[in-house]
């Protein structure tokens, strides 16, 4: 009686799989860009519904949730006066106002300070509209934060001597796209 009861589980457990596996489709789902009832019926949202994430789980890298929507002409606030300097210094605009328009097509921008005589750059509020950045260089400064979601250009960065605790600090890097230069200190 065992040997039938085990036959009869295992047959029964064949053809299940290979039913299962058999070339027959499930029935059509409904189209996922619309909401799915729940045992409830409540109404779910499906993965589609919240296509402005900037982190979507099915990239492999953080998109900005919105390009920087300032014009040309706007004029930009670098809350640093040190980082205000340096960008001064790298467009070559020693006065007047520093708009969208004069950093937006920067591809390189050094603001490092040098080995013994460590920069002043404590923020770098202001990198966010330097869309076109691809390298950016930063060492021997005072930072202990930095984001580059908006960089979506950006290939190598280089941050070497700051304050920074770990990588979690700078926010938004995709080191399958960029190179990165970081080591963690806590008092250099």
């Amino acid at each position: 009686m065992k040997k039938r009861t085990t036959a009869l589980v295992s047959a029964f457990f064949l053809l299940f799989t290979l039913a299962a596996c058999s070339g027959a489709s499930p029935s059509p789902s409904p189209s996922r860009d619309r909401q799915s009832p729940s045992p409830s019926g409540d109404t779910l949202p499906t993965d589609t519904d919240h296509p402005s994430n900037p982190f979507d789980w099915r990239g492999d890298e953080p998109t900005p949730s919105e390009p920087d929507p300032l014009p040309d002409d706007a004029v930009l606030n670098f809350p640093d006066p040190a980082f205000e300097a340096a960008v001064r210094n790298a467009i070559d605009k020693p006065e007047e106002d520093i708009t969208k328009g004069n950093v937006a097509g920067v591809t390189v921008l050094d603001v490092s300070g040098t080995y013994g005589v460590r920069g002043d750059i404590k923020d770098l509020t202001g990198i966010e509209h330097f869309t076109a950045l691809t390298n950016l260089s930063c060492r021997y400064n005072q930072l202990t934060m930095l984001d580059v979601t908006l960089l979506t250009a950006l290939t190598s960065l280089n941050c070497r001597y700051n304050y920074f605790p770990n990588k979690s600090a700078i926010i938004g890097l995709n080191e399958s796209r960029t190179t990165l230069s970081f080591d963690p200190q806590n008092s250099r």
